[in-house]
């Protein structure tokens, strides 16, 4: 099963995934799905609701803010309005790579190569090429907070709706959860320091970037660090609120709490320190709802204090993003080479079409390579 590619990743490294009770504006309310292997897709949402079925060759990407996108015969990506009986936005237009409507607009690359953004009715909102002329853009994010991400000339800033440079383009890397959308670590390696900066611009924290390597940042202005091989968390003004010591972190942080592990064993802890659990599995999945573990090979729900309930999974389970619709009541299971939706309890959740296959893609991102740049003095 795939999970949003570089979304989702971006922040996510790759759950999807983040932190709960966040100021993202987007939901993730219908994923792809086929019946048969060499059927044709439709759309479901967590719940087991089918939206359509039997409808697209190609995989639909996932469904924000009622759109979402399909590759055509020739390979590039059109955009549909999410509904029972969709409907292509901007007939007989489709472009090369196409980002996701976490805001207003969503970034595409035009079959010539140019990156513009497009509104939700495929109407041009920024063209890049026009706003930047002579700049060689190398990556744009999707909106978020009204704000993205951009590279130019090799260099990280940010833009906002009106395609302005809110940060400017002189930060060698970027640090982000895509459910922390507010703010972003921006990475200076010539000035060794590393900013907390806000979507307005504003700089909320500068650190030293020796011997402190920042890895992402969490809800309540917390930040996650790197410091000499111990893992770290900062508050919002920079002081250190909690040394893992001989721990790690090995999940995202929800409400205050993830999973840690010690001498290969996983538990659960909150920001505070305080054990909810020792580490005492095999392995331990969580989304800031849901917590499955692993041990001797069967995999099982457990309660915050992590205590099993329900029964047991022989395949590790798939656990939803907090993007995801439902990602607090259900998640995924497969057995016998076909999906199946699972609650909050462990019981099977009764849906009227077979999940032989599921597709769960969509890009935060468009990079655009060095051979994308043959025509560039055409089109800037």
């Amino acid at each position: 099963m795939k999970k949003i590619s570089h979304l989702f990743l971006s922040a996510v490294g790759l759950l999807l995934l983040t932190a709960c009770g966040s100021s993202a504006s987007f939901t993730i309310d219908y994923f792809a799905f086929k019946q048969k292997s060499d059927g044709k897709w439709g759309m479901i949402n967590a719940k087991g609701e089918v939206l359509f079925e039997n409808e697209f060759k190609n995989a639909p990407t996932v469904s924000i803010n009622d759109r979402f996108a399909v590759q055509n015969k020739k390979e590039f990506y059109e955009f549909y309005e999410t509904d029972d009986q969709p409907e292509q936005i901007g007939e007989g237009v489709a472009y090369k790579e196409v980002g996701m409507f976490t805001g207003k607009y969503a970034p595409v690359q035009k079959k010539d190569g140019r990156i513009i953004y497009l509104d939700k009715k495929g109407g041009v909102a920024i063209d890049m090429a026009k706003k930047f002329p002579g700049k060689k853009i190398n990556e744009v994010e999707c909106f978020l907070d009204d704000w993205a991400k951009v590279q130019m000339d090799g260099k990280y800033g940010a833009i906002n709706l009106d395609g302005k440079l809110i940060v400017p383009c002189k930060y060698n890397d970027v640090r982000e959860n895509f459910l922390v959308a507010d703010r972003k670590i921006f990475i200076d390696e010539e000035a060794n320091k590393w900013y907390v900066i806000d979507h307005k611009g504003k700089t909320l924290l500068t650190k030293p970037l020796e011997n402190m390597q920042p890895r992402y940042l969490v809800e309540d202005g917390l930040i996650v660090v790197r410091i000499d091989d111990e893992e770290v968390i900062l508050d919002e003004k920079g002081n250190t609120k909690l040394k893992l010591k001989n721990k790690r972190i090995d999940s995202e942080i929800f409400d205050g709490k993830f999973v840690y592990s010690e001498d290969d064993s996983y538990g659960m802890m909150d920001v505070n320190g305080k054990i909810l659990f020792k580490a005492k599995y095999d392995r331990l999945d969580y989304n800031g709802a849901i917590i499955v573990a692993r041990e001797d090979d069967e995999w099982f729900i457990v309660d915050e204090g992590g205590k099993k309930k329900g029964s047991e999974f022989e395949d590790r389970p798939t656990l939803l993003s907090p993007i995801f619709d439902g990602y607090d009541s259900f998640f995924l299971i497969k057995n016998d080479g076909e999906y199946t939706i699972v609650d909050d309890e462990g019981k099977e959740v009764k849906i009227d079409v077979d999940l032989k296959e599921v597709e769960m893609s969509g890009r935060s991102s468009i990079y655009i390579w060095e051979n994308n740049y043959d025509d560039y003095d055409e089109y800037k």
